[in-house]
């Protein structure tokens, strides 16, 4: 039998209830170590209540093939290079 905190345990079945975590809880949860089990429990609770609270569904956004860099030219004003290319602005 796995051994899993029984503090974690109640606070995820709180949540599963429709009691939100305290903010020690919370500051507790997000301390948990990623790879351990309450972790995992913790990823499988939220998202149980997240496909409950919008029936299921998702919007995805995302952009494919779009050219990022510079951004916005800041860093180039600046004098910072990421190394990528020596672009500046009002260079031809």
């Amino acid at each position: 039998m796995l051994n899993t905190d029984r503090r974690i345990c109640d606070i995820l079945d709180r949540s599963l209830a429709g009691h939100a975590p305290t903010k020690p809880e919370c500051v507790e949860l997000l301390s948990l170590p990623e790879q351990g089990l309450e972790a995992s429990l913790l990823r499988s609770v939220a998202n149980e209540i997240s496909r409950k609270r919008f029936g299921n569904r998702a919007m995805l956004l995302g952009q494919i093939g779009i050219e990022t860099f510079p951004c916005c030219g800041f860093r180039s004003k600046t004098g910072e290079n990421s190394g990528r290319n020596s672009w500046k602005w009002g260079r031809a």
